[in-house]
């Protein structure tokens, strides 16, 4: 066979087939996704610490922390949940750390919204750490999918 032949995938319907399909065209796009509830949680917490200054007055750099913090997190959250970069979810360790601890240095937050975030924080983390289950299969790449 040629090598256009053997690269193919037959899940993957012909690109002209877009108007006439497009179920089987948005399915395709989603391959190799998922939503773990972990990574689904910590999508949410994401949005809530984005909307956490306004809800404790926070100001200034605390808010501003949290803001780009919860931020963070939803996009690492949602890059984590393509199955092949699943190890990007140890980003939020490290936001996770930095929303914990920034916080309280930083002028502009109260100590309600400094718990807040520590918590929200935790939470965060402790998410990060499960793998999720993987429902595809990618060959070579194996190995090197934690």
């Amino acid at each position: 066979g040629t090598m256009e032949a053997e690269g193919m995938d037959e899940r993957s319907p012909e690109l002209m087939e877009l108007s006439k399909k497009p179920g089987p065209v948005l399915r395709a796009a989603f391959w190799g996704m998922n939503l773990p509830w972990t990574l689904g949680l910590s999508t949410c917490i994401g949005i809530y610490l984005m909307f956490s200054p306004a809800i404790f007055n926070l100001s200034q750099w605390g808010a501003h922390i949290f803001h780009l913090g919860g931020a963070l997190v939803v996009v690492a959250s949602v890059i984590a949940m393509g199955e092949i970069v699943r190890i990007g979810r140890y980003l939020n360790l490290l936001i996770g750390l930095a929303l914990a601890a920034l916080p309280w240095f930083l002028a502009g937050s109260s100590t309600a919204g400094n718990i807040n975030g520590l918590i929200a924080a935790i939470c965060v983390m402790a998410l990060s750490i499960p793998v999720g289950k993987r429902q595809e299969k990618f060959g070579y790449w194996e190995r090197w999918i934690k």
